[in-house]
């Protein structure tokens, strides 16, 4: 599950780290604030499964030559020279080296001579809605994946992997890129369970009461879900680019799995917008709401204000000090035994008939929330 933001009004918004001015292209600089890279390599084939961890670029050549099928995982993108050094090994495009390392790119596929390179994104973890970006690269016999945090998504592969009754030890290295594929699209379901949920919650507040930290959380959602669209929408393209590739690398069979998968992404962003449309949908109820809350207090506050206009018109025109012995047209009936309670009675009959009236207009009935 993903936390939510921590302040109302923050910018999802990060500093991309690109190449410096002037370099030659496929320059793969340091990259501030990256973590140290971890390296796992599983290797097999239909009858074993090897996995290990840290392996030096020549162990990597010995597995290859013993197995079938390679997978190099990388964890962490701080070590620039040993990713050269793995990409020269692998005879990976420099381009798409750089790609992985000085830059934010978009979800795309890239289709080398004899290497396909996939840019895609997954939610990037305990930070609502980032994405990180997570490399892939595909060639004969081998799959690299990149990325920049130590968490593991792919630990249900791997373990599939290990586990030998899964077909997957049978299947070539196009097969184990679509789970690798498929791992990182349905990282993004129980997000969107959890955003769904959320916005149950914040529906029946818009409808019963709604608030200043409603909207303000509203706000923020919908934030989120637009960054998410923004990360996952490309990944179809780049999917429906795979299944449309040459079948030297990715064959037939593959490429119906992928176009389930190609299947979740779409079905993921259209849950998305939605999403995003249902949370502006929300906002503008919430502060219609509060409008109307608005409006119902002034209201009020009208009517009452109403009521002692005439009240206090009595008041003043009894305060005035007129000499009664002066003339005898100077307010007789403050002389009246009388007059006092008569001035009282007066002034609720006034207030009673105002209230009567309103009333009777309905203006003093509430709003009918729902229970």
């Amino acid at each position: 599950m993903m936390k939510s933001a921590t302040t109302p009004h923050r910018v999802l918004l990060r500093k991309r780290h690109r190449a410096p001015a002037g370099t030659e292209p496929g320059f793969l600089g340091p990259r501030p604030r990256s973590q140290s890279t971890g390296l796992r390599v599983v290797a097999y084939g239909p009858s074993e499964a090897k996995s290990v961890d840290n392996p030096t670029v020549s162990d990597i050549a010995r597995l290859r030559e013993a197995f079938p099928v390679t997978w190099i995982d990388v964890q962490g993108l701080g070590n620039t020279a040993l990713l050269s050094e793995i990409g020269e090994s692998l005879d990976l495009h420099p381009l798409a080296l750089e790609d992985v390392v000085n830059a934010e790119q978009r979800s795309k596929t890239e289709d080398y001579d004899d290497h396909l390179f996939l840019v895609m994104h997954r939610p990037a973890p305990d930070q609502a809605g980032l994405a990180e970006q997570v490399s892939l690269f595909l060639g004969n016999g081998f799959v690299v994946t990149l990325r920049d945090s130590q968490d593991d998504p792919f630990s249900p592969v791997q373990q599939r992997l290990l586990d030998g009754r899964s077909r997957l030890r049978s299947l070539g290295a196009d097969y184990l890129a679509y789970c690798l594929v498929d791992a990182v699209v349905d990282q993004y379901m129980p997000l969107l369970d959890d955003y769904a949920a959320r916005l149950d919650v914040l529906e029946f507040e818009a409808v019963a009461h709604a608030s200043r930290d409603t909207v303000l959380r509203l706000h923020d959602i919908s934030h989120e879900l637009l960054m998410l669209r923004h990360t996952l929408s490309p990944l179809a393209d780049a999917l429906r680019g795979l299944t449309s590739l040459r079948e030297e690398l990715i064959s037939a069979e593959t490429k119906l799995y992928l176009r389930d998968c190609l299947d979740h992404s779409t079905r993921l962003s259209e849950e998305l917008r939605t999403y995003h449309d249902l949370t502006r949908g929300l906002v503008e109820l919430c502060l219609s709401s509060l409008s109307a809350s608005t409006n119902d207090v002034m209201r009020v506050l009208t009517m009452i204000a109403t009521i002692f206009i005439p009240l206090s018109f009595i008041a003043s025109l009894y305060g005035m000090n007129f000499d009664t012995t002066a003339s005898p047209w100077n307010m007789p009936e403050l002389k009246w035994y009388l007059g006092y309670p008569f001035a009282l009675l007066f002034m609720a009959l006034t207030a009673l008939g105002l209230m009567t009236f309103f009333i009777r207009k309905g203006w003093f009935r509430r709003r009918r929330r729902r229970p």
